[in-house]
C-alpha cells in the first residue's frame, strides 16, 4: 500500500494514535475451502498508549485499535484493487465516505500468548470468508501479531460494512 494511501486510511485516528506504519498485501491458499483469501500484513509501533499510562506490553485495546487501523487499510485496497466480491459495488469515494460511520466491528477475540513489545511488531490478518447480506459486507478474520522477542497475540474479528447510504451519526 502506498504511504499516500495509508495517510488518507488514517485520517480519522488522533496523531499519537496511528500506530499503522506501513501495509502489504496479497493473496494466499485459504483454509476453509475457498481458492484464495486476502491477507494483509502491517508494522506498527506503539511509542506512547493513546488511553493509558504505558503498561510497557501489548494490550487488549491497543490489539483491537491495530486491528481496527490494518482491516480499514485492507478494506480500502481490496476497493481499489477489486479484490472481494463483496465490495464489488464500491469505488474509493464511496469506501472512504463510509468508512468511519458505516464499519462495525461486531466481535472480536484475543488470546495473548507471549507478551509482545509494542515499540515494533507485526500484525497479521487474513480474510477467511467475505460475504454480503442485502446491503452489508461481512469479513470474518484471523489476527497474528509477533515481533522478534517471541511475543505473540492472535484471535478472531468480524466486521460489517454498510454498503447503501452513509449512516448519520446517533446523537
Amino acid at each position: 500500500m502506498s504511504p499516500e494511501l495509508l495517510a488518507q486510511v488514517l485520517i480519522p485516528y488522533r496523531d499519537h494514535c496511528k500506530y499503522l506504519k506501513s501495509v502489504s498485501m496479497g493473496l494466499s491458499p485459504s483454509t476453509n475451502g475457498a481458492s484464495q483469501c486476502v491477507v494483509g500484513e502491517g508494522v506498527f509501533s506503539i511509542g506512547d498508549s493513546c488511553y493509558i499510562d504505558s503498561t510497557g506490553h501489548f494490550n487488549a485495546v491497543e490489539f483491537q485499535i491495530c486491528a481496527n487501523q490494518l482491516l480499514y487499510a485492507m478494506g480500502a485496497e481490496c476497493v481499489r484493487r477489486d479484490l472481494l466480491a463483496a465490495f464489488s459495488s464500491m469505488n474509493m469515494d464511496g469506501y472512504f465516505e463510509r468508512q468511519l460511520p458505516n464499519v462495525l466491528i461486531t466481535n472480536v477475540t484475543s488470546t495473548f500468548r507471549k507478551v509482545l513489545n509494542p515499540r515494533e511488531f507485526r500484525g497479521q490478518i487474513r480474510i477467511d470468508r467475505a460475504y454480503r447480506m442485502k446491503t452489508r459486507a461481512f469479513w470474518e478474520c484471523s489476527v497474528t501479531y509477533s515481533d522478534d522477542e517471541d511475543g505473540l497475540a492472535d484471535g478472531t474479528v468480524v466486521v460489517t460494512m454498510e454498503l447503501g447510504e452513509k449512516l448519520a451519526p446517533k446523537v
